[in-house]
C-alpha cells in the first residue's frame, strides 16, 4: 500500500456507536464534504460519490481486496495463522485478477443464463409455498429465520447438488463466513476459516462424482470446464464453490429482509404494492437503491487516479461505498426517501459494475419478488412486532450492518 497521506483535519469515526448503528447521517457528510476521503482507521480512501464509484468499478486495471484486505492488514503471526484462509479467498472468482475473473465468469454463464434461471421460476415458487405453508396458523413469525433464510439456502444448495438433509449445515456455514465481511478478531476469523474450509472438504465428493456422472448443476459445469482446461484446479473448484454458496445465499436473504422492511417503514408504499402487484419489481429495484444487500465493495489501485471527488495514489485500497453512491442527490431527487415509484434511469450500484457484476443478480430479484408477492397474498394484515425506527441490527463494522431478526404478527 502506499504511505498514508496527512489526516483530514475534518473528524469522520468510522467506529462510532451512533454510526454503526446507522451509517446514513455519516455518509451523507463524507459525500458532501469529502467524497475521497482518507481514513486513517481503515488506512484506505472511502469513496462515497456514484460517479467516482462507477468510475473505479468499470476500471478494469483495479484489483480487488473485498475480503484479503482486512487480512493483510492484521500481524505477522495472525496472517500466517490465517494463511488457509487467505489461500481460499484468492481463488474466489470475485478476487482474481481481470483476466482470471473473466475465464470463470465465462464458465458460470453457460450455466447461469438467463433462460436457466427463469426455467427455476417453478421451483422457487414451490418452495416459497412451502415456507408459507410451514408457517400457517402462527400467529407471529420471524420472517428472517423461517422465510429468507431458507428459501436462498435451499435453491443455491439445489445449484450445488446439496441434498436436502445437508441444507441446515448449508445455512449455518454460510452464517459463519458473514464475519469475512467485516473487520474480525483473530478468534473470530480462525473459526470462519474452519467453516470455510470444511464447505471445501463437503463440496469435494460432491464435485469428483460429478466428473464421472454429470448433473445439471454447478459442480457438473465446473468439473467439465476444468477438463476442458477452463478452470485450473481442484482447489480453484471448491473455492469457487464457497463463494457461490456465500453469493447466493446471504445477498438474498438481505435483500428480501430489507424490502420487507422498508415496506413496513413506508405503510403508503406497502398499501401501494399491495393494491397493485404489478409493482413488486418496482419495489425490488428501489430496495436495491435504498438500501441494497451489499454495503461496499473494496478495490485496489495499481496506478494513481484522479477521480472527480479527489485523488488516490497508486496502490492503496479504497473502500467503495456503495450505500453512498446509491443515495448520492446528484442522481436521485429525494434520496433518502424510499419511493418505488422512482424512474430508475440510472444504472444501479447493488451488485456491481463492469467484469465484476454478479451474476446471480437476476436469481436475487426472482426470488424477492415472488416472496413478497407471497407476503402480500398469505399475509394480508402483516404488521412489525418491533419498533420500524429501531430494527434489530447487528453492527458489522466498517460501516455496514445487518438485520438480524425481523418478527412480525399476522
Amino acid at each position: 500500500m502506499s504511505a498514508a497521506p496527512a489526516v483530514s483535519t475534518s473528524n469522520y469515526d468510522l467506529f462510532a456507536p451512533s454510526v454503526l448503528e446507522d451509517p446514513t447521517e455519516l455518509l451523507t457528510r463524507l459525500r458532501a464534504e469529502n467524497p475521497v476521503y482518507y481514513s486513517p482507521q481503515l488506512q484506505g480512501y472511502v469513496l462515497t460519490r456514484y460517479d467516482d464509484i462507477v468510475m473505479v468499478l468499470k476500471d478494469p486495471d483495479m484489483g480487488s481486496a473485498m475480503l484479503t484486505g482486512w487480512i493483510d492488514q492484521m500481524p505477522q503471526e495472525a496472517q500466517e495463522q490465517l494463511q488457509p484462509l487467505r489461500a481460499s479467498l484468492d481463488l474466489w472468482m470475485g478476487h482474481k485478477n481481470n483476466d482470471d475473473h473473466q475465464r470463470i465468469q465465462r464458465v458460470l454463464r453457460r450455466y447461469l443464463t438467463s433462460a436457466t434461471i427463469e426455467s427455476l421460476r417453478p421451483r422457487v415458487e414451490s418452495l416459497v409455498k412451502s415456507l408459507f405453508d410451514a408457517v400457517e396458523g402462527k400467529t407471529e413469525v420471524d420472517i428472517i429465520q423461517e422465510i429468507a433464510n431458507p428459501l436462498p439456502c435451499n435453491i443455491i444448495g439445489e445449484l450445488l447438488g446439496v441434498p436436502q438433509e445437508d441444507r441446515d449445515q448449508l445455512q449455518q456455514w454460510s452464517q459463519q463466513a458473514l464475519n469475512l465481511f467485516r473487520i474480525a478478531d483473530l478468534p473470530t476469523l480462525l473459526e470462519t476459516q474452519k467453516a470455510i474450509l470444511a464447505i471445501q472438504d463437503y463440496m469435494k465428493p460432491i464435485v469428483e462424482a460429478r466428473r464421472h456422472a454429470p448433473l445439471d448443476d454447478l459442480p457438473s459445469v465446473l468439473a467439465t470446464a476444468q477438463a476442458e482446461g477452463q478452470m485450473k484446479s481442484d482447489a480453484e473448484i471448491l473455492g469457487n464453490c464457497v463463494a457461490l454458496m456465500f453469493g447466493g445465499h446471504e445477498t438474498t436473504v438481505y435483500l428480501i429482509a430489507n424490502a420487507l422492511l422498508a415496506l413496513m417503514q413506508n405503510p403508503e408504499q406497502f398499501q401501494m404494492i399491495k393494491d397493485r402487484p404489478e409493482l413488486i419489481p418496482a419495489a425490488v429495484e428501489e430496495t436495491l437503491r435504498y438500501d441494497g444487500p451489499v454495503d461496499l465493495i473494496t478495490r485496489v489501485t495499481p496506478k494513481p487516479l484522479e477521480l472527480v471527488g479527489g485523488h488516490v495514489p497508486a496502490n492503496s485500497m479504497m473502500i467503495l461505498m456503495l450505500r453512498a453512491g446509491s443515495r448520492d442527490p446528484a442522481l436521485y431527487p429525494n434520496p433518502d426517501r424510499f419511493d418505488i415509484t422512482r424512474p430508475t434511469t440510472v444504472r444501479s450500484l447493488a451488485f456491481g459494475l463492469g467484469s465484476f457484476y454478479c451474476l446471480g443478480t437476476a436469481l436475487a430479484r426472482m426470488e424477492t419478488q415472488i416472496c413478497l408477492r407471497e407476503i402480500i397474498h398469505r399475509m394480508p394484515n402483516i404488521r412489525p412486532l418491533f419498533d420500524v425506527n429501531k430494527p434489530d441490527y447487528r453492527p458489522l463494522p466498517p460501516i455496514r450492518r445487518r438485520l438480524e431478526t425481523l418478527r412480525v404478527a399476522l
